[in-house]
């Protein structure tokens, strides 16, 4: 099943809990990109995607380990 990039940025994002904010400053990027990205308005270069994607991977695991951390 094949999504829409804008679709699958927003849904991602959304599921991690992060704000445009936090992505675009995790990416280097404005805000007001992410959004564009978001709305199909503008298009993620690679290296950025796969930057990102690094980024909301790692704070996954941090958020995973401090849910184990707790008793």
């Amino acid at each position: 099943m094949n999504i829409p990039m804008k679709d699958a940025i927003r849904r991602l994002r959304r599921e991690r809990d992060v704000t445009q904010e936090t992505l675009a400053d995790a990416l280097g990027v404005t805000f007001q990109s992410v959004s564009r990205w978001e709305t199909g308005q503008g298009a993620v270069q690679k290296c950025r995607g796969e930057r990102g994607g690094a980024r909301l991977r790692a704070e996954d695991d941090r958020r995973a380990a401090r849910h184990i951390d707790r008793p």
